[in-house]
């Protein structure tokens, strides 16, 4: 999808009446994070979440969710996390009972810090959406771009 660059403010411009998706694919430097500033803490609504999966070392738990943070705006986050560490105890840790992914997640935290470390990213965003779309489609859409910009599978 193509979208234009407004060079004084280093996002998309939109014209009246033109929806348009940036993914973190469109942007510059630390991607959509700009958005973030824009977003409210308690306003996120759940719009997909589940397993995710690309290696047998490589997979977690992601969850996906939506906020409309101004009339037609809305930005999709992730927030993901390791579950390679779910099923780990203290007593794993005390008698290296660890693979080599697990040590390496462990590294220079404790147990505890390392199984609730989440990553949250702000990865898609749209701008002029049609007053009164539903928040169902909206979320499809974006869950649509984050998919073409590589974001992980539900």
């Amino acid at each position: 999808m193509k979208t234009k660059k407004d060079k004084t403010k280093d996002t998309p411009a939109v014209n009246a009446g033109e929806m348009t998706i940036i993914t973190a694919l469109d942007m510059y430097n630390d991607g959509l994070e700009s958005f973030r500033e824009k977003t409210q803490k308690e306003k996120w609504v759940v719009a997909i979440e589940g397993y995710w999966r690309e290696g047998m070392y490589h997979n977690g738990y992601i969850s996906y969710y939506i906020q409309e943070y101004a009339p037609g705006s809305w930005a999709m986050k992730t927030v993901s996390r390791n579950t390679m560490l779910d099923d780990v105890t203290e007593e794993d840790v005390e008698e290296g009972r660890l693979n080599d992914d697990q040590a390496q997640a462990l590294w220079d935290r404790t147990l505890e810090e390392a199984q609730n470390d989440r990553c949250d990213d702000i990865v898609a965003v749209t701008l002029g959406v049609p007053e009164g779309m539903p928040i169902k489609e909206v979320a499809e859409k974006l869950y649509a771009a984050a998919m073409r910009a590589e974001c992980p599978h539900v």
